[in-house]
């Protein structure tokens, strides 16, 4: 064996204990236990028949999750970070106007992105804080503006508003307008209608309602978006989280004129572009600014077979994640989403009903502009000390044996001093056994407020496999505890 001088020395990695939290924030979450178990598949490689047998399952779910019919769907390797940038790189020029109605840090971070490449932003605000837009006041922008595309996000999870989306397609492309939707937080909780509601491009994470590992992004675009795609189509072939993306059929049909002027396509693509919008489609077929290697959709269609079934690699995507994504979608798809959605609403009806009852407010007044996912909570006491109690509030028992007779005392602990749940067995000052049972009261995970509610509220997320009226109970309750509250253990 060859002799090397070490200028580092080996660390020590050693397993720390660790009390699993129910994971009620505003993600990641819970997995479902069908999840977990594909996550933990062995590893395959695109060489493998079942790698493309996975890939055209995960983009069948995605275009039902979706809801478009578009054949543009795939996933992007990454957060839902990946697939924000997949959507406005692809869709958006250096030089073009990007319009983004800002309510939350989503927004904020699309048009950080957006400058990034050189796009130009402009932006509105609500006209009360935690509110949202009507439809009145973001046509008034568009007309104003006449941006290349408009960027908003639907569920937005840093403040637990859903904006309202039917109708909002059909003013963009009154003036000739892209539309560009964050639907991380709200797939799969909230009604989500790419196709109908004109949805340009979209993009989702797995670690909220879908309940699954975060590292994986489904992404779809419009029929207008698919568009811009012809253009590099050819001047640009070659060659692994996961984000699905989709593109709708509005795509589809600018992309066919656009098809016949500057590129050849995949045979059978004409048929197969329903994954971006027609609309989408058009301009990415007919763009000529170049984007990242990582998020160009043109490479990405290819690997994901979005229009034939010719082998291409440009990255290795990550089997594990997407073995879990097509076991999210497949829940997804068994329970139907209608029931998903029926679900979430009455779990957090539920929730907010023992919320007030307990004395809590909430931070977005109209009941009409809450998610049901996630929900933002005043709490009555300092919110990053109310999350920490919340999750390391300990308790401890001790029992001793005296004169033949057991005898318990139950009480809270220093949670710096608990440690993890466990029991320990030793004998006291006296010689009597003595058995310390210790564990976290409570356990529970939220998050404190993020971008505009920090310091201002918490955030907890009641989705996917915690979506349950039982959780809620047990969250409800548990807040209820730390703050002092009343009915605190009814």
């Amino acid at each position: 064996m060859a002799s090397h001088r070490l200028g580092v020395p080996a660390p020590i990695i050693s397993d720390r204990q660790f009390s699993k939290p129910l994971m009620c924030g505003p993600g990641p979450n819970d997995l479902y236990p069908a999840v977990a178990a594909a996550y933990a598949a062995p590893v395959i490689s695109p060489a493998c028949a079942e790698y493309y047998k996975v890939i055209e399952d995960i983009r069948a779910g995605i275009q039902y999750a979706f809801q478009t019919r578009s054949n543009l769907v795939l996933a992007v390797s990454g957060s839902g970070h990946a697939g924000m940038e997949t959507v406005i790189c692809n869709l958006l020029a250096p030089g073009e106007l990007l319009l983004v109605p800002s309510r939350g840090l989503w927004d904020e971070r699309a048009k950080d992105m957006a400058r990034r490449y050189g796009i130009r932003v402009e932006t509105i605000k609500t006209s009360e804080p935690f509110t949202t837009f009507s439809l009145e006041e973001l046509e008034s922008a568009l007309e104003r503006h006449r941006p290349a595309g408009l960027f908003i996000t639907h569920g937005d999870s840093s403040t637990g508003t859903l904006q309202t989306l039917k109708g909002l397609g059909d003013l963009c492309h009154k003036y000739d307008t892209l539309l560009l939707v964050d639907i991380v937080a709200s797939l799969g909780a909230e009604p989500v209608l790419m196709d109908e509601w004109g949805v340009d491009g979209a993009y989702a994470s797995c670690q909220k309602a879908l309940s699954g590992p975060a590292g994986v992004a489904p992404v779809a675009f419009s029929a207008r978006a698919d568009a811009y795609y012809a253009s590099w189509q050819k001047a640009l072939s070659g060659p692994a989280g996961v984000a699905p993306v989709a593109f709708s059929a509005r795509a589809e049909r600018s992309y066919s004129g656009c098809r016949r002027r500057v590129c050849v396509v995949p045979e059978g693509a004409e048929q197969a572009g329903r994954a971006f919008s027609a609309r989408a489609e058009a301009k990415i077929f007919s763009r000529s600014h170049d984007v990242p290697f990582y998020f160009d959709i043109t490479f990405l269609a290819r690997q994901w077979k979005c229009y034939d079934d010719t082998f291409f690699y440009h990255h290795t995507l990550s089997s594990p994640l997407l073995f879990a994504l097509r076991a999210c979608l497949s829940q997804l798809a068994q329970e139907s989403l209608p029931r998903a959605w029926a679900r979430h609403a009455a779990v957090t009806a539920h929730f907010h009903a023992r919320l007030r009852a307990h004395g809590f407010r909430f931070l977005v007044r109209r009941p009409e502009d809450r998610m049901n996912a996630i929900t933002t909570v005043l709490p009555g006491m300092e919110c990053n000390t109310f999350v920490a109690e919340l999750r390391s509030k300990a308790w401890s028992t001790e029992v001793t044996k005296d004169r033949g007779e057991w005898k318990r005392k139950t009480c809270c602990a220093d949670p710096h001093n608990a440690g993890g749940a466990g029991r320990r067995r030793e004998k006291d000052s006296t010689g009597f056994i003595l058995i310390i049972i210790h564990g976290y009261r409570h356990n529970i995970m939220i998050t404190p407020g993020l971008g505009p509610t920090a310091g201002v509220a918490v955030r907890v997320g009641l989705m996917g496999a915690n979506a349950s009226a039982a959780v809620a109970d047990r969250v409800a309750d548990a807040m209820a505890d730390v703050a002092g509250l009343r009915n605190a253990t009814e």
